[in-house]
């Protein structure tokens, strides 16, 4: 029901900026957004109450923000390699509406279909290593870009193990930050100058930094433990 809802409003966004004047049609999608995300907000903490895990919060907020730092140069590497003029291109950006569902509405609403109610879905009858897969599939189908497609799979698997250690408010923390990253400098409201350098150098830096982002991932509870003793002394 979750998909068919996502993929209803994606096309319901197509058709009132076709046809609709845009503020009208932001008014209206902004609407519906705030409904369903209330919605499946309700219905995600029905399926796992206890995922919201309480201390170590500025901790667990440096480990979000260094996932971030890390796995946003990974993916301007990897963009500047497969699209060498993207941060180039001035991309067209007519007003907020469009900031707001490129980085707010879509991550929200993504995460709380994907990592919250398909995930738990898949847990209970498969291993989490497993239902991590499969949801990181579903995410990177979602999206449409069979360039990106590998990346988008390995950041939904390190989502889906962030909402495991951690808790899923911590992934659309992480979500809407890399997106709002992308979308600003892909549109050249921040202007990303780089160098004339071989495409390889940025392929390097991309593999450097997805690295870099698993092994702060996978260790995400080994930094709290350490980070929790040395508060201690």
């Amino acid at each position: 029901m979750s998909f068919l809802i996502y993929i209803l409003t994606q096309i319901l966004y197509i058709i009132l900026e076709q046809y609709i004047k845009f503020k009208i049609a932001n008014v209206i999608l902004i609407t519906i957004f705030i409904l369903q995300t209330i919605i499946l907000h309700k219905l995600f903490i029905k399926t796992q109450p206890s995922n919201i895990r309480s201390g170590n919060f500025t901790i667990k907020l440096y480990i979000a923000l260094a996932i971030v730092g890390s796995f946003l140069l990974a993916e301007i590497g990897f963009l500047r390699f497969i699209s060498p003029g993207l941060f180039n291109t001035k991309m067209t950006f007519n007003n907020l509406g469009s900031l707001f569902f490129a980085t707010i509405f879509f991550p929200i609403y993504e995460e709380l279909i994907t990592r919250g109610m398909i995930l738990n879905m898949l847990n209970k009858r498969f291993s989490f290593p497993v239902a991590n897969v499969f949801q990181a599939i579903i995410f990177s189908i979602l999206h449409f870009s069979l360039h990106m497609i590998l990346l988008y799979f390995v950041f939904g698997l390190i989502l889906g193990i962030v909402k495991k250690n951690l808790n899923i408010y911590y992934c659309i923390l992480i979500h809407v930050l890399i997106n709002m990253c992308v979308f600003l400098l892909s549109t050249q409201i921040v202007n990303l100058h780089l160098p004339n350098i071989p495409d390889y150098f940025f392929l390097i830096i991309g593999f450097i930094f997805l690295i870099v982002t698993l092994y702060v991932t996978l260790n995400i509870n080994k930094f709290i433990d350490k980070c929790s003793g040395l508060n201690q002394e």
